[in-house]
């Protein structure tokens, strides 16, 4: 599985928010020797422990005191700060209808419980790919000062191709290997 998972390369921590100790213990243990993983369980925990540091992924079950999981995903979709942050639901609401409102709150995925590792890392891998494109993408804009043509110095190729090995190594991390490299010259196509 892939260590960096998420989407930040930076912040590979995840917040699982599940009132059932049995279901953290399964996650815990599943995502923590890859992931920083942190907890909480209820959804008032949850948004405290967001607010001092907020995760690169959200798994979060719906059915919860006080606070349910849709109730915490839309406050987070509320905030600047929070609005981007990939939630996944994972409930033993199994309903057509539960996944649609979990959808309509702002989750990215449902994941309907028991908790099955294969889906679970799946689920990760499948959001960490696009980001890791964004964040590459990101890196080259601000490295080229915002060009948004091909570099045709040799500098500039030499800067590009240290970019690709960013590239390369985040793909390594992720634990692909779809990933196509294709050869690219300094003359203008």
């Amino acid at each position: 599985m892939a260590k960096t998972g998420n989407f930040n390369m930076l912040n590979n921590t995840i917040l699982i928010v599940d009132d059932n100790e049995g279901d953290l213990d399964i996650l815990v243990e599943l995502l923590g020797k890859d992931y920083n993983v942190r907890v909480a369980m209820d959804g008032k925990s949850a948004l405290q422990a967001i607010d001092l540091k907020v995760p690169a992924l959200i798994l979060l079950d719906v059915m919860m005191p006080g606070m349910d999981g849709y109730e915490v995903c839309n406050e987070l979709k509320l905030s600047p700060r929070t609005s981007s942050i990939p939630v996944i639901f994972i409930s033993a609401l199994n309903a057509t209808s539960d996944k649609v409102q979990g959808g309509e709150a702002g989750g990215v995925d449902y994941i309907f419980k028991p908790i099955q590792a294969e889906e679970i890392q799946t689920s990760i891998s499948n959001l960490a790919l696009p980001h890791a494109k964004s964040e590459v993408n990101d890196y080259v804009s601000v490295s080229m000062g915002g060009c948004s043509m091909l570099p045709t110095t040799k500098n500039n190729a030499e800067q590009l191709l240290k970019v690709a090995d960013i590239a390369l190594y985040q793909a390594k991390e992720l634990g692909r290997n779809r990933y196509v490299v294709r050869p690219f010259s300094l003359e203008n196509d």
